[in-house]
């Protein structure tokens, strides 16, 4: 009930009650039933304003039951789009693992097959260290001349070795072709390339 209608009822009751309790004249009884009258009216009045305030609150609650259900709608469609997208890239994403995990495999497996030839090539390579004196020569910063002194080279084969330089290994003298397999044995443990 509105505030307007309570107040309305409230002095309906008010001028009712002095009307019956009180001995008043005809006149005071006339005023009496006219606030009465227009208590009603306005009690009426009241009634009427909370019924279309109803309404209107009625109507506003549909409207905005109506745009729940519409965005509702549009949320549970994008849902089960995004869902199906997201599958999709789950299954790119478990095919990719699959690959990747085959070719971790493969290279696992040949990683496997040349550890052997690592292991080698380690004890090469400290043996080498160990061979190495304090008179070795660094064949990436020695001049000819000095290698060829150092090692026993001819000028002419020094000069090649100056000319194919950089080398990341000593290996390197025989794989570039500036020296013999068997030159190369020969001079191994003269030579540096730090």
């Amino acid at each position: 009930m509105s505030r307007i209608a309570r107040i309305a009822l409230i002095l309906a009751i008010a001028f009712g009650l002095a009307a019956c309790t009180s001995r008043s004249s005809d006149a005071e009884r006339e005023r009496a039933e006219q606030s009465a009258a227009e208590a009603r009216e306005a009690g009426q009045r009241a009634g009427e304003e909370a019924r279309d305030a109803a309404g209107k609150a009625r109507e506003a609650g549909q409207r905005a039951g109506e745009e729940a259900r519409d965005v509702g709608r549009k949320i549970g469609e994008k849902a089960r789009e995004l869902e199906v997208r997201t599958r999709d890239e789950r299954a790119q994403l478990a095919s990719r693992a699959r690959k990747a995990g085959e070719e971790l495999k493969r290279d696992t497996r040949e990683l496997a097959r040349n550890a052997g030839a690592a292991a080698a090539g380690a004890r090469e390579g400290w043996k080498e260290g160990e061979k190495e004196s304090a008179a070795a020569v660094n064949i990436n910063a020695a001049s000819a001349g000095e290698i060829a002194k150092a090692t026993g080279l001819s000028s002419s084969e020094a000069q090649k070795l100056v000319a194919s330089r950089p080398y990341s290994s000593k290996r390197e003298l025989v794989s570039k072709g500036v020296l013999s397999e068997e030159k190369y044995n020969e001079i191994e443990s003269m030579l540096t390339t730090k």
